[in-house]
């Protein structure tokens, strides 16, 4: 195997070295073709010294630098999840669509109290279709708000997007989705909100996943997402904010 010199010899290997080379040099005299043989091994001997005195110098300060610049950032990192953990936020997603497939579905299953909170969509009654009929099984109530096909906030769902929506044939199929895949379960309760929502939700008792809406009139195909736990002064708000919009919790 070869011999890696540098890797070998550490600042403390040279100073010593320097040391002995110096000691010997000043030791003895000889000249060989007119070279003085002990001031040239007492000179690489004071050589060494030095480069491993720098060495060791250099050494020293990249450490402490080093070792400076991780602390600053464990002492950031600790900070940014102190203060998100404050909050009360746990978890998150930047597909909301996977939710259900990525989060515990027994969560959802055993929670006392199960509630998604949309305008009109179906196919968040179709993503959770398996875990309403699994509630339905257990004797537990799912409740599903919606928009209210008349209300005040009518004209602004309608208009809000690119596209005219029409509301009245929105909600009418997502009621007759629930309807047909559930057989008209006393289980799943359908509810009614007069409201533009900021964000859409699933809400259970031990925390609620807050989805984000956007506020162009394009679509999104995937929207993200935060779950954020019970206990915690950000979930309170949210818990608030859902009950006055008519869910029970």
């Amino acid at each position: 195997m070869a011999f890696d010199l540098r890797s070998k010899l550490t600042s403390s290997h040279l100073t010593v070295i320097g040391l002995v080379l110096i000691l010997i040099g000043n030791s003895f005299a000889a000249t060989w073709m007119n070279v003085e043989l002990n001031e040239l091994i007492a000179n690489v001997g004071a050589l060494l010294l030095v480069v491993g005195v720098l060495q060791w110098y250099f050494d020293e300060e990249a450490r402490s630098e080093l070792i400076n610049r991780i602390s600053t950032h464990i002492d950031r990192y600790l900070n940014q999840r102190d203060k998100i953990s404050r909050t009360g936020i746990t978890d998150c997603t930047t597909n909301s669509k996977t939710i259900v497939s990525d989060f515990p579905q027994q969560i959802f299953i055993d929670a006392n109290k199960f509630a998604l909170g949309i305008h009109y969509s179906d196919g968040v009654i179709a993503r959770f279709e398996s875990v309403i009929r699994e509630r339905i099984k257990a004797n537990r109530e799912t409740q599903i708000i919606h928009s209210k096909p008349n209300g005040i906030s009518r004209s602004y769902l309608e208009e809000c997007l690119a596209t005219k929506v029409d509301l009245d044939g929105k909600v009418s199929k997502l009621r007759s989705l629930v309807t047909s895949r559930f057989s008209n379960s006393t289980y799943v309760k359908m509810l009614e909100h007069d409201r533009v929502l900021r964000y859409s939700f699933i809400y259970i008792d031990s925390g609620i996943w807050v989805v984000f809406l956007t506020n162009t009139d394009g679509y999104e195909p995937s929207l993200p997402a935060i779950y954020v736990s019970n206990g915690s002064s950000l979930f309170d708000l949210f818990k608030r904010d859902v009950a006055d919009l008519g869910v029970q919790v």
